[in-house]
């Protein structure tokens, strides 16, 4: 009996290393690739804190690891980057310190700044995601500036949730 060797399926993905998806031409590295799939929720967390993107709708999507993974070193950045079929960017920073809002937004800052700015990528839409252990009271005028930056120089959705947030895939 012949031994037949069996045809593995390679997934098709609309996702490539093209023009059409800036942000994953410029980084396609297995090496912080978390996923690449269509699932229907996609969950990131870390210290407690999570953050969970609701799929209705199947796209593919491409989930990083950000520190420690597309950006090393002592550079303050987010944890995670999660990057849709619709070239939609949403930049995670998980925070376990409750006091440390300001550090959080300046981490979406620096990741902008070190992934997108610099090397001047584009995408249709960019999301910061801030999940907090607890949102602050009263946010100091840094905080302030540093959340009307994000949101006029990057013209960027920034939201923030407490412990776990989850959100819906448009």
């Amino acid at each position: 009996m012949k031994n037949k060797k069996t045809k593995i399926e390679t997934p098709q993905y609309k996702i490539v290393a093209s023009e059409n998806f800036p942000f994953f031409n410029a980084y396609h590295d297995d090496a912080y690739i978390l996923s690449h799939d269509c699932r229907s929720m996609v969950a990131v967390s870390e210290e407690g804190m999570k953050y969970i993107l609701d799929n209705q709708s199947r796209k593919e999507i491409v989930v990083y690891r950000i520190d420690k993974g597309i950006i090393s070193g002592t550079v303050e950045k987010c944890d995670f980057g999660i990057y849709t079929e619709n070239d939609i960017l949403f930049l995670i920073e998980l925070k376990s310190p409750e006091r440390e809002y300001g550090k959080a937004l300046q981490q979406i800052i620096n990741t902008i700044e070190i992934l997108i700015k610099s090397h001047n990528i584009p995408v249709s839409n960019l999301n910061a995601r801030i999940v907090i252990h607890k949102y602050p009271n009263t946010l100091t005028a840094k905080e302030r500036k540093l959340e009307n930056y994000i949101i006029s120089n990057y013209h960027c959705d920034l939201q923030h949730g407490t412990k776990t947030m989850t959100e819906v895939l448009p």
